[in-house]
């Protein structure tokens, strides 16, 4: 399925990535073909977004982001305990 995925987009998917300090949150990001956009489509996660524009070709790659909150990253994340970070990419349809 995820191979499906990666060949339908064309890019990838930052499951957990950070700027700077880390100290803002992790964000999850998708970097894709020039035709993706996640402008208006209906999508379930948590924080907020950073970008429509996924097409790695604009922004200086910055793909379209969601930013968790502090807690999600860094140190706030480790004093409480760590966790795990998953993704569920799926085409609709399939």
């Amino acid at each position: 399925m995820l191979k499906a995925f990666a060949d339908h987009i064309l890019g990838e998917i930052d499951v957990v990535e950070a700027v700077e300090q880390g100290n803002t949150g992790a964000q999850v990001t998708l970097h894709t073909k020039k035709s993706c956009s996640v402008k208006g489509v209906k999508r379930e996660q948590y924080g907020g977004i950073l970008s429509n524009n996924c097409w790695n070709g604009t922004d200086n790659n910055a793909g379209c982001g969601v930013q968790g909150a502090p807690e999600t990253y860094g140190q706030k994340f480790n004093e409480n305990g760590g966790g795990v970070s998953v993704s569920n990419p799926h085409i609709i349809g399939q």
